[in-house]
């Protein structure tokens, strides 16, 4: 999935931010899954932990889920966002 940033200008000084169609299933499909996997109180819990966060539910991000590759430009393998 890629998904890009678009910025409509509406001919006057304000730009519309609005999240794309995709963007939005992305935000729902990653609010949802930090809810099942990564709550506040989870979190908050491996914060005081040595390692600091839950390498399965890291793990299960990056690979499973590619979250991890949204920020890495496409040229190096990432989904380029």
């Amino acid at each position: 999935m890629r998904l890009t940033i678009q910025l409509h200008h509406t001919g006057s000084d304000q730009v519309n931010f609005a999240f794309s169609e995709e963007q939005e299933q992305l935000r729902e499909f990653v609010r949802t899954f930090l809810e099942n996997y990564s709550s506040e109180t989870t979190v908050r819990e491996l914060m005081e932990t040595e390692e600091g966060y839950d390498a399965d539910t890291w793990s299960m991000m990056a690979e499973q889920l590619g979250l991890q590759s949204l920020i890495i430009p496409e040229e190096h393998g990432g989904q380029g966002f």
